[in-house]
């Protein structure tokens, strides 16, 4: 049985997979959201809409793309998880595979703020740094 905060980062994912934005209530109205870092241009977004527009440009460019989390741990306010993303270039229908680290800050059973690792160590240490 998983925490209430992995449930809600849980619950988050599956409203972005399903594209079901207006479903992102498990989201912070402040929330911060980075874009994975090893995509060119990548950078940070903020609020609903911020949410919104990082789901609509991400479904712009893979179309069907799915995010799964494996192996979550909890630090504080924070659930720590290795997550993997697979999909297609919805031009060149090539395959896209990436993983890595992701650290979900959570306040007041909702998700503030996002944040993609590509290590292990990375994601821990900034949880240790960050996490109440």
């Amino acid at each position: 049985m998983f925490s209430e905060n992995v449930e809600v980062v849980r619950r988050l994912l599956g409203a972005f997979n399903r594209g079901d934005f207006g479903a992102l209530n498990e989201l912070d109205a402040r929330a911060e959201l980075q874009d994975e870092p090893r995509i060119p241009g990548a950078g940070w977004n903020y609020g609903y809409r911020g949410a919104v527009e990082w789901a609509e440009k991400l479904r712009q460019s893979f179309g069907e793309l799915s995010f799964a989390i494996d192996e979550p741990s909890e630090a504080g306010d924070c659930v720590i998880t290795h997550w993997r993303a697979e999909g297609a270039g919805k031009r060149s229908g090539a395959k896209v595979a990436m993983a890595g680290y992701c650290v979900f800050n959570l306040a007041r059973g909702k998700v503030c703020r996002v944040e993609f690792f590509e290590t292990e160590g990375s994601a821990v240490a900034a949880a240790r740094q960050r996490c109440r």
